[in-house]
């Protein structure tokens, strides 16, 4: 069965300090039986979708937005991206181009996972593509949160 996940609020990190030109969240309800850390939360939305999603994704982070994502393999990496920061119910991921600069945040809490994504330009042209790249965004972060959410269940 599949779950959905839903566009919800963006919330600032706790010292208010994140700053973006571009956020966006999505959530999903969990039962209280899924002990999953943020961790396995991130690596189950981007390295265990499936195949035809992961490359899509893949695709559009490396050769649309240019980014420049680390060893799939490190464990210091989550789908390319670097962890930049893990504490209990938090896992921060981030990955730069000349472009722009982005990050996500998985959070834990509450009966509920939430995938944030912040977007700093570096470039006017990075605005211009992200704002195309905006609407597949849009599509494709709440499935791969909502394919995490049916592979625990």
């Amino acid at each position: 069965m599949a779950v959905r996940a839903y566009r919800c609020e963006v919330t600032e990190d706790e010292d208010g300090c994140r700053r973006s030109d571009y956020a966006s969240a999505f959530e999903v309800t969990i039962t209280e039986e899924d002990g999953r850390s943020p961790e396995q939360w991130a690596r189950a939305a981007f390295e265990d979708a499936p195949i035809a999603i992961r490359w899509f994704v893949v695709f559009g982070w490396r050769f649309v937005l240019g980014l420049r994502l680390g060893p799939r393999s490190s464990p210091d990496y989550i789908s390319g991206w670097r962890v930049r920061d893990s504490r209990p119910g938090v896992i921060d991921i981030e990955v730069h181009s000349w472009l722009l600069t982005a990050d996500k945040e998985i959070r834990v809490a509450n009966g509920s996972v939430r995938l944030s994504t912040f977007v700093r330009y570096r470039r006017g042209l990075g605005r211009a593509i992200w704002t195309l790249v905006t609407p597949i965004h849009h599509f494709t972060e709440p499935r791969l949160l909502g394919y995490a959410a049916s592979q625990g269940r």
